[in-house]
Formats: structure tokens, sequence, C-alpha cells
């Protein structure tokens, strides 16, 4: 399971990396200026690694080409962690077959305060 929290406080729930991959690697930017951030079912938060195309005319442009997501340390410290995100920042759940509400996700990652 891959728990996606959108900017605007919406919690979105994916059944693996690839279904959430499906929905948001059309918008590699979004991956990358965190308008949606990506956990998976442990609360470890995924980290996008982008892959750049060749330089052209200017050398500081450069075409992203796409993102990937790779596990992040947990000592990394630049996401705020799913735990706060879900006690505090979520505003709804959007519908999915595998969490029906938010309660259930906040009981499944409490906030140690």
């Amino acid at each position: 399971m891959i728990i996606g929290f959108v900017e605007n406080g919406e919690v979105r729930v994916y059944d693996d990396l690839s279904h959430a991959m499906d929905d948001w690697a059309k918008f590699p930017a979004d991956l990358l200026s965190d308008v949606i951030v990506l956990y998976e079912d442990d609360g470890t938060w995924l980290k996008p690694v982008a892959s750049y195309g060749p330089r052209r005319w200017f050398p500081w442009l450069r075409k992203l080409i796409s993102v990937h997501m790779v596990r992040a340390d947990k000592d990394l410290g630049h996401q705020d962690t799913l735990e706060y995100l879900l006690l505090y920042e979520a505003t709804s759940l959007a519908p999915n077959h595998l969490v029906s509400n938010l309660e259930e996700l906040r009981l499944r990652f409490p906030c140690e305060e």
C-alpha cells in the first residue's frame, strides 16, 4: 500500500507504487515539487529522483524526462512524517478500496506528540 498526501490536504491510497505512478508519472514536476508526497505502508517517505535529458542549446536548460521513487533514510528529515500529516493536515480521503476513512489511517499511524 502506498499513501499519497496531496498539497491540498487530500489523502490518496494506492495498491502499490506502480499504481501511484500510473496517476503521477505523467506529472514529474508535481512529484519533485511536493504537490504529492508518497509514503510506503510502513510510513517511510518515498523520495523522488529525477532523470533529465541531455542539455541542448542552453547549458542551464535540461528537459525533465521522468521521476522514480526511492525509499528515504529515516534521518533524512526532509519531509514531515506521515503520522504528522494525517493528524494535523489531512482533510479528506479520496475514494479507494483499501481504507474507508481517515480515522482508520490515523489509528494505523498514530502520531507521537
